[in-house]
């Protein structure tokens, strides 16, 4: 009866140095949804997004500032209660920014084809709106709202979903300073 616990751990013992290097190599875990993934993502988009400013005001005390942190707080907030609806608002508040971005340059588009953030992409590093990480980092943070809402039965962590509010907020902000 104590023969097969006992196996595991000699197992696991004898094993133990390919193990580490194994999983230290994998991408992809199937623990509860994506969530592994997720967070090497949300890595991959805060490195693209670290030239730019904290997403916690930039411009002194004005209205728009204020509003942002106010946003940030809120979505923080539902993070710890519905971390799936703090990702899709998070990025719905960016999609409303990125399309004010683009009509603040002259563009008078609408986006109701059939991949609408597609052509915001286009628009916001085709002609310079955004730089190229900025605007990678825009298209994984649409991935990954994606595999939220799409992934059957996934819940994100309420920290990763914070961090997902943290850099979308950053690339929101960063969209409102050029758009002023």
């Amino acid at each position: 009866i104590l023969i097969w616990p006992v196996t595991v751990v000699i197992i696991v013992i004898v094993l133990r140095v390919p193990l580490a290097a194994l999983l230290r190599s994998t991408r992809r875990v199937r623990y509860r949804g994506f969530e592994v993934e997720f967070s090497q993502q949300l890595q991959k988009i805060s490195a693209e997004t670290r030239s730019l400013p904290e997403s916690g005001g930039g411009g002194g005390g004005n209205d728009s500032a204020a509003e942002q942190r106010s946003v940030n707080v809120d979505l923080e907030d539902l993070a710890d209660s519905a971390p799936n609806a703090a990702v899709v608002e998070a990025w719905r508040s960016l999609e409303a920014q990125a399309k004010a971005l683009i009509r603040s340059r002259g563009h008078d588009v609408t986006f109701d084809g059939d991949k609408p953030y597609k052509l915001m992409q286009d628009i916001l590093v085709g002609d310079r709106i955004i730089d190229e990480p900025s605007g990678k980092a825009f298209d994984d943070l649409r991935k990954l709202r994606n595999k939220v809402v799409h992934a059957d039965g996934f819940r994100v962590s309420p920290e990763l979903a914070k961090e997902y509010v943290e850099l979308a907020s950053r690339l929101r902000a960063h969209m409102a300073r050029l758009a002023r």
